[in-house]
């Protein structure tokens, strides 16, 4: 998200309550916690780089029902002059607003996002 946000991992949301916590035990077949975190932080490197890692992306675990869940807390992120916005597979980007999330077009729709940000 530009403006930054929370994913949460291993809960189900039903009409916007996290009423049902799952875990992410069952979610992955990996040997333990910290295998989890490097597959996830991995991907996000991979996809959309890893200045986005290791510098807007904080993971933390919490138990809940004796079950475990993932926290990602994304911090916000607008480009400097002459940087360009997050992009998936280096030529996706996308905007989200509330619940939902739409690809940006080539072109002048692109153009406008990236100027519309720039600080």
């Amino acid at each position: 998200n530009t403006e930054g946000g929370n994913l949460i991992i291993g809960v189900q949301e039903t009409k916007n309550r996290n009423n049902i916590i799952l875990g992410i035990e069952n979610e992955v077949d990996f040997k333990d916690i910290d295998s989890y975190e490097r597959h996830f932080i991995q991907q996000i490197i991979n996809r959309i780089g890893e200045k986005f890692a290791s510098g807007f992306i904080k993971t933390t675990y919490l138990e809940v029902e004796r079950k475990k869940i993932f926290c990602v807390n994304v911090l916000k992120y607008i480009p400097k002059k002459g940087e360009i916005p997050a992009m998936l597979d280096k030529k996706d980007t996308y905007r989200r607003t509330g619940p939902r999330t739409d690809k940006i077009n080539d072109g002048e729709e692109f153009a406008r996002f990236v100027t519309e940000r720039q600080a």
